[in-house]
């Protein structure tokens, strides 16, 4: 891949096929659900001592649960994100729906991104990452759940990657007080990643019982879910760890979400370039998709930036959200400028001197920073 990337090309409004097809359905979240009335749940006023997984059985009736808080608590003991800003329960019960024009401003968004990471010899996929509700619970009051993903999916096709058979058939693919993925979640979206890409299935079973032997316990720790809770609930949590000689390093975003960088860097990988823009699952994919991909830069950003593009000049274009981030769907048009979103937020970042010079290298491809630190 050579030249310069002219940004002006970069034209999100620009319509293509997929957004016609999205244009001639009306979004109506009701048709996939048999009633929109709301199931029968026990809600508590405020979080409490929770129970045990073993009596969660005997105390709640089965396919319910029982909501503490923004917590949904399963009778396995297994917790879920239930309200809060992403309101997750009142979509996946068809209570809500997304905001309008949002398939139709999502399919203008994914076709302008592949178009100009194809115009320039990049290969471009997009994943949508299934919530743990929709992965680990078939149906919830007595009716079966509303999936986001597969409502886009059957509006757009197969524009972008749901690989919800995947993580359901993972019962351990899940923390038990978190919303994210253990180890084995992390794997699994790795070969996600990597078969969105096109690499064989063959090629992906050898490589996920070779990198299955790299999730370790981190010790115990109280889940972003079960740190709602009162008293908090926690588990021994089990992580994808790197070898030594992979680098991997942030900016040390004080605060908040938006506009945190990783970075990784494996010099016994062969030489591919993978930059995503994504959330906080994206996030904690990039350490098992080092075994395969030499450098790895993270953006957290729901938006396109194509200038990171034109500066790192990667192999590979990933972006990517997990479902609950479509109940609403901004143009990248809207984006800002990706270096101040934290200041925007009134947020500030720490990183050090190490990794401000491999960020620097990185996105100096083709220049001597870049053959400095990477060869």
């Amino acid at each position: 891949m050579t030249g310069r990337y002219p940004l002006a090309a970069f034209n999100p409004d620009r319509p293509g096929p997929a957004c016609a097809a999205a244009a001639k359905l009306a979004f109506d979240a009701a048709a996939f659900c048999t009633s929109r009335e709301e199931p029968t749940l026990r809600r508590a006023g405020r979080a409490r001592a929770c129970w045990s997984p073993a009596a969660g059985d005997a105390r709640l009736g089965a396919m319910t649960g029982e909501v503490l808080g923004e917590v949904l608590v399963w009778p396995d003991g297994n917790l879920f994100l239930f309200s809060g800003a992403h309101r997750v329960f009142e979509f996946a019960t068809g209570q809500a729906q997304p905001r309008a024009g949002s398939v139709l401003t999502f399919a203008s968004n994914i076709e302008a991104r592949r178009r100009y990471c194809t115009d320039r010899g990049v290969a471009f996929q997009h994943i949508v990452f299934p919530d743990k509700q929709t992965s680990l619970i078939p149906e919830y009051g007595g009716r079966p759940l509303l999936s986001l993903g597969r409502m886009y999916r059957e509006q757009l096709g197969d524009v972008f990657t749901l690989p919800v058979e995947d993580y359901q058939a993972r019962t351990d693919a899940f923390l038990r007080t978190d919303t994210h993925w253990s180890g084995r979640g992390q794997l699994l979206a790795m070969a996600a990643v990597l078969r969105a890409f096109g690499w064989p299935d063959e090629d992906l079973s050898g490589l996920l019982a070779k990198e299955e032997g790299k999730i370790v316990s981190v010790g115990h720790v109280c889940g972003d879910l079960g740190r709602k809770l009162e008293p908090k609930q926690g588990e021994e949590r089990f992580r994808y760890q790197v070898t030594e000689r992979v680098v991997v390093a942030t900016n040390k975003l004080d605060a908040g979400n938006d506009g945190y960088m990783k970075l990784a860097f494996n010099p016994d990988a062969e030489d591919r370039r993978l930059l995503i823009y994504g959330d906080s699952f994206a996030q904690i994919a990039v350490e098992p998709l080092t075994a395969v991909f030499r450098l790895v830069l993270f953006l957290r950003t729901r938006f396109f930036h194509p200038e990171f593009v034109e500066q790192m000049q990667p192999t590979h274009v990933l972006t990517t959200n997990v479902e609950r981030y479509l109940s609403q769907v901004d143009s990248d048009d809207r984006r800002p400028a990706f270096f101040m979103m934290p200041l925007l937020r009134g947020r500030s970042v720490s990183g050090d001197v190490h990794f401000a010079k491999l960020c620097s290298a990185i996105l100096s491809y083709g220049r001597e920073p870049y053959r400095r630190m990477f060869g």
